[in-house]
């Protein structure tokens, strides 16, 4: 029996050692609110994604996404209300559309060489194999990502 449970445990350790994945990324992220530009550690997981940017070795800056809800420094809210905070037309699922590199819906796309490209009146957002930007002018909001 003791064996058995050893087994178990020893397979689900393995496991989920391998369910977060982390990446050195360089980050800009500016708002009327926010303004960062740095290197930062990306970490994925399934439930969250976070990003952590470290100054001198401490923690500076920490966002963290999950299905419902968006944690800066620890200080949380729903995500639905964080995103129309932004812009009342943007998707709820913006920034983990950008993070994970994936299109938006019912934007037309543009395909590249390396990427894709999606523009509207109001943003345009490129994505390559390294890197995604968001940028609204209007809304003085941009987004970027890029893989080290």
């Amino acid at each position: 029996m003791r064996v058995v449970f050893l087994v178990i445990f020893v397979v689900m350790f393995l496991f989920s050692g391998c369910a977060t994945q982390t990446q050195s990324v360089i980050i800009a992220l500016k708002n009327k609110n926010i303004a960062i530009h740095n290197q930062a550690i990306l970490k994925k997981t399934f439930t969250s994604k976070i990003i952590e940017v470290y100054n001198l070795g401490e923690l500076s800056f920490k966002l963290r996404l999950s299905h419902y809800r968006v944690c800066i420094n620890n200080q949380c809210m729903d995500k639905a209300r964080f995103i129309k905070r932004l812009n009342p037309h943007y998707p709820t699922n913006l920034l983990d559309k950008i993070i994970q590199k994936q299109p938006l819906e019912n934007i037309p796309i543009t395909k590249t060489s390396n990427g894709f490209i999606q523009k509207t009146a109001n943003f345009t957002y490129i994505v390559t194999p390294k890197k995604a930007l968001f940028k609204d002018s209007k809304s003085h909001f941009l987004f970027l990502i890029r893989e080290l």
